[in-house]
């Protein structure tokens, strides 16, 4: 694939050595922290660095079950090899390990460190809202999509300062082509209502019942589950 100027790009699926899985953290953890779903979660509105002990937990759990149960992806500029973008899936036949891994990590290291320190008081505020986001986040996902196959993309980020360049655009297309060439549906839960246009353009569809806040907290930030349904096997390109 390539942008508009030419530069070539590609996606990586499964990231295997040390400084890949490093760069897709980090561009994770860059591109979230202004998240206002994060910063809720942290206790740290409008301070973007105090959600960054909760986002680099989150991360070291979501690469340690990723690598287990499903795939981190990274979208790469070929000529310089710099990481543009990058976001975590899993299959739908591997969500209930998911969810088995997840719910014990978040319960132990390196998640619940994020709580215990001085330094990170401002969090413990929210400590009982993130134990119980999770269980939640399961809920509503499994109301949706039932035992219908299909891909469940956890995170998709571009890296922070190369928005409006399609990277986003690249990683869709690519995501959408994978669950053609399977025949199966996608599902994906965004916290900005303004990027429900964005998804719209590939298919995408706020599911039934899924535009609330977390946990239906009145003072919660958006958590939008949405659907882009199986539309048939078709020959991956």
């Amino acid at each position: 694939m390539s942008n508009k100027e030419g530069n070539k790009r590609a996606l990586l699926w499964g990231l295997y050595t040390r400084s890949q899985r490093a760069d897709h953290k980090e561009l994770l953890v860059e591109s979230f922290m202004d998240d206002h779903l994060y910063q809720y979660m942290a206790n740290a509105e409008g301070k973007p660095e105090k959600a960054r002990p909760l986002l680099q937990a989150f991360m070291d759990i979501e690469e340690r079950i990723m690598i287990a149960t499903g795939q981190l992806v990274s979208l790469i500029d070929i000529e310089t090899q710099q990481t543009l973008g990058g976001f975590t899936v899993v299959h739908s036949d591997n969500i209930k390990q998911r969810n088995k891994l997840l719910n014990s990590f978040t319960n132990t290291w390196p998640y619940y460190r994020a709580y215990l320190t001085p330094a990170h008081r401002h969090m413990w505020h929210r400590y009982s809202v993130n134990m119980s986001a999770n269980a939640w986040i399961e809920e509503m996902h499994s109301t949706v999509m039932g035992n219908e196959p299909h891909l469940y993309v956890i995170m998709i980020a571009t890296r922070k300062g190369m928005e409006g360049r399609g990277i986003g655009s690249d990683m869709m297309r690519g995501l959408c082509e994978l669950a053609d060439s399977m025949g199966i549906a996608v599902y994906l839960e965004a916290t900005h209502a303004e990027l429900l246009h964005f998804y719209g353009k590939f298919g995408f569809v706020v599911a039934p019942g899924c535009d609330r806040t977390i946990l239906d907290l009145e003072d919660a930030p958006m958590f939008i589950g949405c659907v882009r349904q199986a539309i048939g096997i078709r020959q991956a390109k």
